[in-house]
C-alpha cells in the first residue's frame, strides 16, 4: 500500500467537505412566500377584520403581530432546511456605495413617476389630501409616521421573503435571470389591491410595481444581498409619505 507523506496527508485532511445543503425548489419557494403573505393575511381578515380597534396601541400591536407572523413563516421554512437564516435570506453587510446607489435610483424613479403623473393629470403628490389632514388637526409628523408599517415593516419583510428567500431557491435551480424575472413579477402581482379593482386591471399601476420590482431585483443581483434592497425600499416608501409635505411648499 502506498503511504502518503506528511504534506500530502495534510492537503487531503484540509480539503473542505462539499456543502450538500439545498435550498427549497422553485415551486416550494413561491408557495412558502405565498403562504407567508396571503395565508397570514386571510387569517388576519377572518380573526380581526371586523373588529373596531379604538385603541391605537392595540391596533399597532396587531399590525406588528401580522408582519411578524409573515416573517416567522419564512424563518420556519429556512430552519426546516437547516440553513443559517442570515445566509439564506441574504442579510449580509452591504457596501455603502450599493446603498447610496440604490437609494438614488429609487428616488429618481419616484420623482420621475410623480412628475409625469402631475404633468398628465395635475393630481400627483396628494397635496390636497395633506392639507385636508392638517386642517383636521393632524401634525406633519403624524401624517408621515402613521404609515410606519409601510415604511419599516413592509420593506424588511417583503425583501427578506422575495429577494431573499424566494430568490435563493429560484437562483439555485434556474439561475439569476429566472430569479430576477420571477421575483419581479411576484412583487408586482402581490400588490394587486392597487391595480385590480371591480374586475378591472389598471396596466399603468401594474407597470409601476413591475418596474420598481425590477429595480429592487437589479440591486439584489448587483449587491449579492437583500440588505442593499431593504434600505432603498424603505426610502421609496418614505418618499411616498414625505412628498406631499415637500410639494405643498411649492404648489398653490
Amino acid at each position: 500500500m502506498t503511504q502518503l507523506d506528511d504534506s500530502a496527508l495534510s492537503e487531503v485532511i484540509c480539503v473542505p467537505a462539499p456543502d450538500r445543503r439545498k435550498p427549497w425548489g422553485i415551486i416550494a419557494s413561491i408557495l412558502w412566500v405565498a403562504l407567508a403573505f396571503e395565508g397570514v393575511a386571510r387569517i388576519d381578515d377572518l380573526l380581526f377584520g371586523a373588529l373596531p380597534f379604538r385603541s391605537s396601541v392595540l391596533h399597532a400591536a396587531l399590525l406588528l403581530a401580522v408582519w411578524g407572523s409573515e416573517l416567522l413563516v419564512i424563518v420556519a421554512a429556512v430552519r426546516l432546511k437547516r440553513w443559517p437564516l442570515a445566509e439564506y435570506v441574504g442579510w449580509l453587510r452591504p457596501r455603502m456605495r450599493d446603498i447610496l446607489f440604490g437609494c438614488a435610483i429609487v428616488l429618481l424613479f419616484s420623482l420621475a413617476e410623480s412628475g409625469l403623473a402631475y404633468l398628465a393629470t395635475g393630481q400627483a403628490f396628494d397635496v390636497r389630501g395633506y392639507r385636508a389632514a392638517l386642517a383636521a388637526g393632524t401634525s406633519p409628523f403624524w401624517y408621515v409616521f402613521q404609515w410606519w408599517p409601510a415604511i419599516f415593516c413592509a420593506p424588511f419583510v417583503e425583501e427578506s421573503a422575495i429577494r431573499g428567500f424566494m430568490w435563493r431557491g429560484i437562483e439555485a435551480r434556474a439561475g439569476r435571470w429566472a430569479a430576477f424575472s420571477i421575483t419581479s413579477l411576484y412583487f408586482a402581482g402581490m400588490h394587486y389591491r392597487y391595480f385590480f379593482a371591480n374586475g378591472t386591471i389598471y396596466p399603468g399601476t401594474f407597470g409601476i410595481y413591475l418596474l420598481i420590482g425590477m429595480i429592487f431585483g437589479w440591486l439584489r443581483w448587483r449587491s449579492g444581498n437583500t440588505t442593499a434592497t431593504i434600505i432603498p425600499h424603505l426610502v421609496s416608501n418614505l418618499y411616498i409619505e414625505l412628498v406631499p409635505i415637500i410639494a405643498a411648499a411649492f404648489i398653490a
